[in-house]
């Protein structure tokens, strides 16, 4: 039995390779549409696990959470991950459901530092946790005890990469006595020496949250002391659940526990830390989707490229039908069985399926290094037997799926009337291959049509008057000696030719942060709240963003005492209600101050939300501490004038590197994702429409091949070439017009819930639509009309003898 089964085995092969050979076109264009497809699915399999990896490797992700802030606005309601310092001891106390909580000050808004050792200065990231911080999280822990590591405020916890750097290997780290500077302000000062009690392996491919050394949270508490108290949001909040535990029941207590304690109606609730990267969008208080969206689309377009390949693959292989009937009906003439043909069938499609695959894995090996750019990863093939288990039964399965209607068609054929020259293609058959090229454009379509308005959602982002001028301005973070000379620093490097402004401020200008509730203005109600966000700054900040004023002026050395002065943005009077803003009195942390000027509204957040109020106010009288320092210079001067100012940061900060960037970069980060989306969606969009292209071209030209005769005939009775192009081209013409038709409703649905998101978004023009149509026509005319035109200018006779 085996025997026969081998020998069959080898039979089919030889007849598929010489089904190969004898149909060479068909053959590479579905190689080359599965290759397409394979390959576009591996790149997505390969981002989309790399995704679902970040934060979901720790060992009791299942159980591990954190604490969310659902804070009341004017227009809704925000959630923030800022929980009260004491909050964690309190869960563990109070809520038995809890098996451990830990304080920590995990954010992105935390500055860099400078670590020492010797003569080496080192620029790193610090994070700050409490002793059970690597109980909760599975950072691997190369030295040191976890229960011992941060036992002492003054220990100290670092990075693999940061060891190596230091003391040349990780171990020799360990005991070791390092120097850590950094300074924000009067008010909070971490620099001291530590001892470094543990390294680790921060996996920055596998985590939302880089940091390259970890402090004890008690030395934060040391140094802001604030955070002890149940007012003061800055902590975040971890909790490890004991088994079977309801997180919904646990939400109402904790807002309860917190409401106990201080006078603000804030909801809380538990997330799951593990999701929190995939689902960081919230919407009137709830988790309201996130990145995960961006998973679900490019995993819905692999299918699609996979479905287009395997439709091409389908078409050709029913319509190729007519040229394998005579050796179908051979077979079963002399015995063979509809299962041994549909055998045979399914075994050249798998073949077809693995070569194809073995391609693809080539080319994601070439182009890789390419796709990691594009998408910021450090993708590679070294991945787990797992993952190429189901890439390799994905290639199979398309090719089975592919072969599926195939085999049962050419395997369903009467002998006797395939022998006689009789068989009759079916009303079924044709329709359904007309569907599927409907299905292949209407897709392609839909993704033109996607790309379209991503580049110009994008495009109006970039270029949108955000109401301040962010080129050529540069940002450099404030540390070191320029925390206490900073004026100086600033009036010699306004000295300099190149540089139109310089300025300090509390905050960054782009996706700041910070805001308060500490204001009163004439007419408040009692019970009425404005969550404003403040920036403190120096003199001539609103002239370094070129900020527009309204009315009244911006600050002025020349008018005397100007600390008591503040300057409101437009949206900041409209919450008010001041009708006439300049010269009223209000009251800002317990501080009296006149509103001096009325910005216009501008852009310091994202395009998805709101212009919120803020409101301008210079550092307090002798105290010119900030977090940043703004240096706008003039265009075309860049680099000569950003080498004077390095020169000068050198003289008054020694020992910390000259490290700036672009205010302008910093604010295209804010849309790094979207900005990856549409470059890929232009990619995989180009790919569709390639694969559909293919399997079109081969349509056309066996639709060519068979109407030799009849070509010829027309030929003879004097029709024109273009005449003949205009007959064969009818019929995909019409399938391509009904793909459109049914793919700009689905597209306009798509693009528009797509734009929902953001707050300030471009109007969906009919031209967009218009334009995928005519694109999606067009190229469909282009490659029917190639092979069709082709076929047109063939010798008559030729045509005539052709059979």
């Amino acid at each position: 039995m085996l025997n026969q089964v081998m020998h069959m085995f080898k039979h089919n092969l030889l007849i598929a390779y010489r089904s190969f050979i004898r149909n060479k076109g068909s053959f590479l264009i579905n190689i080359l549409g599965l290759t397409t497809g394979l390959a576009c699915a591996l790149f997505i399999g390969l981002w989309v696990q790399n995704e679902l990896e970040i934060d979901s490797y720790h060992e009791k992700k299942d159980r591990l959470y954190q604490v969310m802030q659902q804070i009341p606005m004017v227009d809704g309601v925000m959630v923030a991950d800022w929980t009260p310092g004491p909050l964690a001891q309190a869960l563990m106390d109070e809520l038995p459901e809890v098996e451990r909580a830990i304080s920590a000050k995990m954010a992105p808004d935390v500055f860099d530092g400078i670590i020492s050792f010797d003569e080496s200065f080192i620029k790193a990231r610090p994070q700050y946790a409490d002793q059970g911080f690597f109980d909760l999280f599975s950072y691997p822990l190369l030295h040191g005890d976890k229960q011992q590591v941060l036992g002492s405020p003054y220990d100290v916890v670092i990075s693999a990469d940061l060891a190596e750097k230091l003391f040349g290997t990780t171990s020799r780290a360990m005991g070791q006595t390092v120097k850590w500077e950094k300074k924000i302000g009067e008010i909070i000062d971490f620099s001291r020496d530590f001892t470094v009690t543990g390294v680790f392996d921060n996996e920055p491919a596998r985590t939302s949250t880089n940091f390259d050394l970890l402090f004890s949270f008690d030395f934060y508490l040391e140094k802001s002391p604030q955070t002890a108290e149940w007012f003061n949001d800055q902590a975040s909040t971890y909790v490890l659940l004991k088994p079977g535990m309801n997180t919904s029941e646990l939400d109402e207590k904790i807002t309860s526990l917190v409401g106990a304690r201080r006078n603000a109606k804030h909801g809380f609730f538990l997330q799951s830390y593990a999701s929190r990267y995939l689902y960081n969008n919230y919407d009137k208080g709830a988790v309201a989707g996130g990145r995960i969206e961006y998973l679900w689309l490019f995993s819905i377009i692999a299918v699609l490229m996979l479905m287009i390949a395997g439709v091409n693959f389908m078409n050709l292989a029913t319509a190729k039908a007519s040229i394998r009937v005579k050796e179908i009906g051979t077979k079963k003439t002399i015995g063979a069985t509809r299962g041994q043909l549909m055998g045979q069938f399914v075994q050249e499609s798998m073949l077809i399926a693995l070569l194809a695959f073995g391609c693809a894995i080539l080319v994601v090996y070439l182009l890789l290094p390419q796709f990691n750019m594009i998408t910021g990863k450090a993708l590679t093939l070294d991945t787990s037997l797992g993952l190429w288990a189901i890439m390799l039964g994905v290639a199979l399965l398309t090719g089975l799926l592919s072969s599926v209607y195939p085999a049962l068609y050419l395997s369903g054929f009467n002998p006797i009337q395939v022998l006689k020259g009789k068989m009759q293609i079916s009303f079924g058959e044709v329709w359904l291959r007309k569907a599927l090229v409907v299905f292949q454009f209407a897709v392609s379509a839909v993704l033109i049509v996607f790309v379209t308005v991503i580049f110009l959602q994008m495009e109006f982002i970039q270029t949108k008057n955000l109401g301040y001028d962010r080129d050529n301005v540069i940002a450099i973070q404030r540390e070191g000696a320029l925390e206490n000379d900073v004026e100086t620093f600033l009036a010699e490097v306004k000295a300099l030719p190149g540089v139109q402004h310089a300025s300090n401020s509390s905050s960054k200008l782009i996706e700041s942060s910070n805001f308060t509730w500490g204001i009163d203005w004439p007419g408040r109600q009692p019970d009425e709240q404005l969550q404003i966000n403040p920036f403190i700054v120096s003199y001539g900040y609103l002239e370094t963003f070129d900020i527009n004023l309204v009315r009244g002026r911006s600050f002025d050395q020349t008018h005397g005492n100007e600390y008591n002065k503040v300057i409101l943005n437009e949206a900041a009077v409209a919450s008010m209600g001041l009708e006439n803003p300049l010269g009223t009195v209000l009251t800002i942390w317990n501080e009296d101050v006149e509103v001096v000027g009325v910005a216009e509204d501008f852009h310091f957040q994202s395009m998805y939300k709101d212009i919120a109020p803020c409101f301008f106010k210079l550092f307090p009288e002798g105290n010119n501490y900030g977090a940043e320092i703004n240096i706008k210079i003039s265009a075309g001067a860049e680099v000569a004038t950003l080498a004077q100012i390095e020169k000068l940061y050198t003289i008054h900060n020694p020992g910390y590197p000259f490290a700036f960037s672009f205010v302008d970069d910093e604010y295209q980060a804010i849309y790094e994702s979207e900005a990856r989306t549409s470059v890929l969606s232009r990619l995989f969009a180009a790919l569709a429409i390639l694969i559909s292209c293919l399997g079109l071209f081969g349509l056309a030209a066996f639709t060519a091949e068979r109407r030799t005769k009849e070509i010829g005939i027309r030929k003879v009775l004097g029709a024109s070439a273009w005449g003949i192009v205009g007959l064969l081209s009818k019929d995909f013409t019409r399938m391509i017009l009904i793909a459109i038709l049914v793919a700009l409703p689905v597209s306009y649905f798509i693009v528009a819930h797509w734009l929902e998101a953001f707050m300030y978004s471009i109007e969906l023009q009919w031209w967009i639509f218009a334009g995928a149509a005519l694109i999606t026509l067009g190229t469909a005319w282009v490659t029917v009309g190639f092979q069709t035109f082709r076929a047109s200018t063939i010798n008559p006779v030729t045509c005539l003898q052709y059979e």
